[in-house]
């Protein structure tokens, strides 16, 4: 189990928190400049326009709910349906039909719900508990081998003060990789609408269906590649034993039971403080587990 947010300077890091949702977003927003044109250039009705606009978002709110429901590595198959769509329309632009596949997977390969569980998987950990003090309730339970007062006071607060310390530093780095990934996502609706505008200019609609094609190309080949989490999810998802499967709770409507080894550790756990096993465990570790 990690104890410490890996740094915010790797790689992978910088996959995530900057590559993926500028790219995702910019596949897909060129279409504010661009189609406009294109439809004022083919003569078509704009409130055909106005309608394909406002039907593309359907299929995305389907795509969040199996997201949900399945993992984020459902983004990986998304991507690359809008790829498929992106290039036929490469080959297509004078087709409204083609346009209207490409804009609707593209706009449902947007899924920042996916990429948000990535960096939850990567950059959060699990506050540690605090070391346990004696309580009075011990004299009803004497334990063996207990450590002086003296030692016990000085041992809980030295873990207190690492406990803390190592969760402000992992709650910073958590707070920071969620403002980069804002910042890039933000960047990313600013920047495309320009981009499609230009790429309009210069080669027309085909121009922008490759620009598209190549940023849901990086959308599917990035995750399952360079991040862990979105394999881990594939995983969970079809690998793992139905009664270890995450959403496996919630899809019954019900808590997971717990195993013997975990309500024997609970049990063991709610009669002896931290405390105890810090100082005890490395002499009767065999004994105690």
């Amino acid at each position: 189990m990690k104890t410490t947010a890996p740094p915010l300077c790797h790689f992978q890091s910088l996959v995530l928190l900057c590559v993926l949702p500028f790219t995702n977003i910019g596949a897909f927003l060129w279409c504010y400049t661009a189609l406009p044109l294109h439809f004022l250039d083919s003569k078509w009705p704009i409130w055909q326009l106005s309608l394909l606009l406002t039907l593309i978002y359907v299929p995305r709110l389907l795509v969040q709910i199996i997201t949900r429901r399945v993992g984020g590595w459902f983004c990986v198959p998304c991507s690359c349906v809008a790829v498929a769509c992106n290039v036929n329309l490469y080959f297509s632009p004078n087709n409204i039909l083609a346009v209207s596949f490409a804009l609707t997977t593209t706009c449902s390969a947007l899924n920042p719900t996916a990429y948000k569980g990535f960096m939850h998987a990567r950059f959060f950990i699990a506050p540690p508990l605090p070391a346990a003090e004696e309580e009075a309730t011990t004299t009803a339970n004497p334990m063996p081998l207990s450590p002086p007062a003296a030692t016990t006071h000085t041992t809980n607060t030295t873990i207190n003060t690492i406990n803390t310390t190592t969760n402000t530093t992992n709650t910073w780095t958590m707070k920071r990789a969620l403002r980069i990934f804002t910042f890039a996502d933000t960047l990313g609706y600013a920047c495309a609408p320009f981009i499609g505008g230009l790429l309009y200019d210069n080669g027309g609609l085909k121009a922008c269906a490759l620009y598209a094609a190549v940023l849901s190309a990086m959308g599917a080949l990035l995750p399952p590649l360079l991040l862990p989490s979105c394999r881990t999810s594939f995983y969970e998802c079809w690998c793992a034993p139905p009664n270890t499967h995450p959403n496996n709770a919630e899809l019954q409507g019900s808590k997971p039971e717990s195993t013997s080894s975990t309500s024997s550790t609970s049990s063991t756990s709610s009669k002896f403080p931290s405390s105890y096993y810090y100082y005890v465990g490395t002499h009767t570790q065999q004994t105690l587990w």
